[in-house]
């Protein structure tokens, strides 16, 4: 879990954390995105819980979001 100051506070949920990202950075990241890529271990990092449900820093989300932009397009294969 990261550490947290009062920058970071109220923390957010997947689906709200999905939102901030468009809404804030403009990037098209949706609930199922950040759902998908944290059962790989690839997703934001957690700030805590709530139960069972994952909260995360917006710092955290930003920083997340940024480090999957890429400089180059990315190309399918050819069949």
């Amino acid at each position: 879990m990261t550490s947290l100051n009062n920058d970071d506070l109220p923390l957010v949920t997947r689906r709200e954390g999905a939102r901030f990202i468009r809404e804030t950075l403009g990037l098209p990241v949706t609930k199922s995105t950040i759902d998908k890529k944290a059962m790989r271990a690839q997703g934001p990092p957690v700030a805590g819980y709530w139960g069972r449900r994952e909260l995360y820093s917006r710092k955290a989300l930003t920083e997340w979001a940024l480090s999957h932009l890429s400089h180059e397009p990315r190309h399918l294969n050819a069949a």
